[in-house]
């Protein structure tokens, strides 16, 4: 099992490098010490141990803080919105909040502004991946914060709850959801990737 998002390979070989040669020449070794374990730091991912088996639990797709919980309409359908907004020195890895039969991803580039500037969200990088699963429809937009030199995200057409689909350094996650979802956060509380956010509806509805 990696530890080691495949995301941050080449900035750790890169960091690596340069301490080798701080150390090697005697210079400025501890601040490149210093950069190379923030970096495999930065990097880390969670150990995917998920063991429940219910298909209607929402997983938290990354490490942050609950910043909002309310009603929002995307692309003319109602859903429940919660948004994160991914935690300084948390896991940056995006994992998937649940399984998916049908997935599309589209993606905008932009700019990346500080995420606690209201503009951020207009302007800054962002992609948004629309899900189908048993007759029911949501969607999860990410949005890169100001670490973030680009957006990782995989192009995948299915996967199952807690698969890995790409890394935010910084920024924020979005979750559209069914309106009958139930909801177990609440604003403003710290939450783990892949801890639970909540539950779908158990009797999907076909549209």
């Amino acid at each position: 099992m990696q530890y080691i998002s495949k995301y941050g390979y080449k900035y750790i070989i890169i960091t690596l490098i340069l301490m080798l040669v701080s150390l090697n020449f005697d210079i400025f070794e501890c601040f490149f010490i210093f950069i190379f374990i923030a970096c495999v730091i930065f990097f880390r991912e969670r150990k995917n141990s998920i063991k429940s088996t219910d298909e209607t639990q929402i997983l938290a797709p990354i490490d942050g803080k609950i910043l909002e919980i309310s009603k929002a309409e995307l692309e003319g359908k109602q859903y429940t919105r919660l948004t994160i907004l991914k935690s300084l020195c948390g896991v940056g890895v995006v994992y998937a909040p649940f399984s998916a039969q049908q997935a599309t991803l589209r993606q905008r580039h932009g700019l990346f502004l500080c995420s606690y500037m209201k503009i951020s969200s207009a302007l800054n990088e962002k992609a948004i991946y629309f899900f189908q699963n048993n007759g029911l429809k949501f969607a999860m937009r990410l949005v890169a914060g100001e670490l973030s030199r680009s957006l990782e995200v995989q192009n995948v057409s299915s996967f199952v709850k807690g698969d890995e689909l790409g890394f935010l350094g910084s920024g924020k996650i979005v979750l559209f959801l069914p309106l009958e979802s139930k909801i177990c956060v609440s604003v403003g509380e710290k939450i783990r990737s892949l801890s639970t956010l909540g539950y779908l509806e158990k009797v999907a509805v076909n549209e």
